[in-house]
């Protein structure tokens, strides 16, 4: 499979960076994130197919081609009887880590993505690996297992992102939303984060860049933000 060359990694690094406070080339909101990755799932799902290995360090970023979702190396259609633990660790959901079987003893289904995309919007709002502060590591996958433990959103992240990521990391497979009902959910709330004057700034330059280098992806998906009307002008005149 050929891909295009993502310049900036994967979000896992780029995670790493925030976290120390480093800069990063490419400035990316939760939101956008989780909406091209929830975009991305629901192209496989209505495809049948399970992408088995959602995580951050399967999600690459890129000054050209923005985000893009990764890894389908292990992807599978979901009529296969998936029973194979498959996926890295700290992303699985339950029913993967009890050998492919959720708690009813049934295959596992494209809910299993949707859990591991919960797990990414864990480490989105806090910037940490999932159960970084676990001092037992040897616990985890056991606990996770068997519901015990599951990674949780910061106090500070709004409310419905904390609720929207609560449902993908639900237990019981069946009560967590489809990638297409998390689509609504983060298009509803897309305008929600407050960007401050040097964020603005940073998304006007990208869109600058993506109209002189005749980027219609990059365009588009920038165009759908909020910016102040000088801005637009600017665009125009370009």
């Amino acid at each position: 499979m050929i891909t295009e060359y993502m310049d900036q990694g994967d979000l896992f690094a780029y995670l790493k960076k925030k976290q120390h406070g480093q800069s990063v080339a490419l400035d990316v909101s939760t939101v956008d994130v989780a909406l091209v990755l929830a975009h991305a799932l629901a192209d496989l799902h209505k495809q049948g197919i399970i992408h088995r290995d959602v995580n951050s360090l399967n999600i690459f970023l890129s000054t050209t081609h923005y985000i893009r979702l990764g890894g389908f190396g292990s992807a599978r259609a979901v009529d296969e009887l998936m029973t194979a633990g498959t996926g890295t660790e700290f992303w699985m959901a339950p029913e993967v880590l009890r050998e492919g079987y959720d708690y009813e003893g049934q295959p596992y289904t494209i809910a299993a993505d949707i859990y591991s995309f919960g797990v990414v919007l864990t480490e989105l709002d806090t910037l940490k690996v999932p159960y970084e502060d676990v001092k037992e590591r040897w616990s985890i996958e056991e606990k996770v297992r068997t519901g015990q433990l599951r990674p949780h959103m910061s106090d500070a992240c709004p409310q419905w992102l904390k609720n929207l990521a609560n449902q993908c990391l639900s237990f019981d497979p069946t009560k967590r939303p489809t990638a297409k009902a998390i689509i609504d959910v983060l298009l509803a709330h897309r305008n929600d984060d407050d960007r401050s004057p040097s964020d603005e700034a940073n998304i006007t330059d990208e869109l600058l860049a993506a109209v002189r280098n005749k980027d219609v992806i990059q365009t588009r998906h920038l165009c759908t933000k909020d910016f102040d009307p000088d801005v637009r002008d600017d665009v125009r005149a370009h």
